[in-house]
């Protein structure tokens, strides 16, 4: 990471039950994910941009996946 470059970051949520979620509250439970990630990088997390959402398939166990510096992209049919 050089300097104040902004940090393209995708997310994807793939959920543990079909259970409805929305995008903008689980981003929020990622928070301290993310402030980890960004300590972890040495960076502020304000360098995050652009912050890119999905919905992933679901399943158990759920997860995020994580794509920092690259766009994750996966083809689902929900």
């Amino acid at each position: 990471i050089v300097g104040d470059a902004p940090i393209p970051l995708s997310l994807v949520f793939c959920a543990s039950t079909a259970r409805r979620f929305d995008l903008d509250g689980a981003l929020s439970a990622c928070k301290p994910m993310l402030d980890g990630i960004a300590k972890g990088l040495g960076v502020d997390d304000f360098l995050f941009s652009p912050v890119v959402l999905q919905r992933g398939v679901t399943g158990k166990p759920g997860c995020v996946i994580v794509g920092i510096g690259v766009q994750v992209s996966l083809a689902i049919d929900l």
